[in-house]
């Protein structure tokens, strides 16, 4: 009985500290606004892509330039939100629009991707990998 007590305490506190990670992306005309959402953070490291601009932090951050990505670093910090705008995530080819984005957290994340109006998904299995569900506003 105390191991189980002492077991359901630790867990508690080891989930408190658990964080999930919510990130949006609006797509306008050719660039997106993105924003992560997370609970409390500690020792945070967030890549964001090289041509990442008007950051937004709502706590103390430090900001590392790279050549091919930048670092967000946060001590610490509750309820923190990372915006910027990028143009990098936007791959044009053959007359085609492809939005890229990379997870560099070793967690599942929920990702909302927002189209433009005149935007349409034609084929299934665009995503990749494959995600846990797939919905739309049924506008387009």
């Amino acid at each position: 009985m105390k191991n189980l007590l002492i077991f359901l305490i630790v867990s508690v506190f080891l989930i408190s500290f658990v964080s999930a990670v919510e990130t949006s992306y609006i797509i306008v005309n050719d660039v997106v606004l993105a924003e992560h959402d997370f609970g409390s953070v500690r020792d945070l490291e967030l890549r964001i892509p090289y041509d990442a601009r008007t950051i937004e932090v709502n706590v103390n951050y430090d900001l590392e330039e790279f050549g091919e990505y930048k670092i967000v670093k946060i001590n610490s910090g509750e309820n923190v939100v990372v915006k910027y705008i990028t143009e990098s995530m936007i791959d044009k080819s053959a007359g085609d629009f492809y939005f890229i984005a990379k997870n560099y957290f070793d967690e599942p994340q929920n990702v909302f991707l927002t189209l433009p109006d005149s935007a349409i998904l034609v084929e299934k299995g665009l995503v990749f990998p494959d995600v846990d569900e797939i919905n739309s506003d049924g506008r387009s």
